[in-house]
């Protein structure tokens, strides 16, 4: 399957109005960007995704990986309402077909921004926890090294499936933030709890050049739908 990389820019005085009229005005800016895409482009909206920028640029840019080409993002502007066909300015959406091969054993740099939890099933639910905090609670006589855990964690997400192999990696950013989603059309935003949000960076060596593909286009770890978990990889 082909894969694009694609850039957005955002316009956010039409991205937050659309926001305020819908009433959706309580969720994270990744959600928000999410949210919109989904209603503009669909299936062809990109995730993983990573949005940058802030209050004092005119435009937030989002980089993110689809199966879809830019084409058909512009297309999906000719049906969407006013003020998102505004907040998506077509001349703005770039693209580019990524590498249809990644070598085994080819080394890559890499950067991702992502959630390290665990997750466990109890009484049939399924509960999410800070991978810090539960290497915390398995270690009670204390030093434990959240850059250590997570490093370990994205050792874990890169080699599922046999995708890659971690060879360098360290924590260059950290923070926690407060998920707020939508469970459906009309619903009031809801928070699911405090998340961790890390920002990695390392070297990796892919093993199977499918399963890469494949991580490349799912993204790595939990809630993507946040702007979280898209890799962006340089030579090493």
């Amino acid at each position: 399957m082909a894969l694009y990389m694609v850039q957005l820019e955002i316009v956010p005085r039409q991205l937050f109005g659309w926001a305020r009229q819908t009433g959706v005005t309580a969720v994270d800016r990744g959600y928000l960007a999410h949210s919109a895409m989904r209603i503009v482009f669909g299936d062809a909206a990109p995730q993983p995704f990573a949005v940058y920028g802030n209050g004092q640029n005119p435009f937030l840019k989002v980089l993110g990986y689809t199966a879809s080409e830019p084409e058909a993002l512009r297309a999906g502007l000719a049906l969407a309402e006013p003020i998102l066909s505004e907040a998506f300015p077509a001349e703005r959406i770039l693209g580019k077909a990524m590498p249809t091969q990644f070598a085994s054993g080819t080394r890559y740099a890499f950067q991702v921004e992502c959630c390290p939890v665990t997750r466990n099933g109890k009484d049939g639910n399924v509960r999410e926890k800070d991978a810090f905090l539960a290497a915390c609670d398995a270690a009670p006589q204390g030093g434990v090294d959240r850059g250590q855990v997570y490093t370990a964690w994205t050792g874990a997400e890169i080699a599922r499936d046999g995708a890659a192999e971690l060879l360098e990696c360290s924590m260059k950013g950290f923070q926690l933030f407060t998920p707020v989603r939508r469970k459906g059309k009309g619903s009031l935003p809801r928070s699911i709890g405090q998340r961790p949000r890390a920002r990695m960076d390392g070297v990796l060596r892919v093993v199977d050049a499918d399963a890469f593909a494949a991580l490349l286009a799912r993204g790595v770890g939990r809630h993507r739908a946040f702007g979280l978990g898209m890799m962006l990889l340089r030579p090493v």
